[in-house]
């Protein structure tokens, strides 16, 4: 997951403004991320 990807969720889809993963020494355990909600368009 990096900024400027988008993710899917129940239908709705997201633009990642901001991500960085969280680690259990080299294991990478999850992800935080700022999520921006994109507006459909018609």
């Amino acid at each position: 997951m990096a900024q400027g990807d988008h993710i899917l969720c129940e239908g709705k889809r997201y633009r990642v403004r901001r991500a960085e993963s969280v680690k259990l020494g080299a294991l990478v355990t999850h992800y935080w991320a700022v999520l921006d909600r994109e507006e459909e368009t018609a």
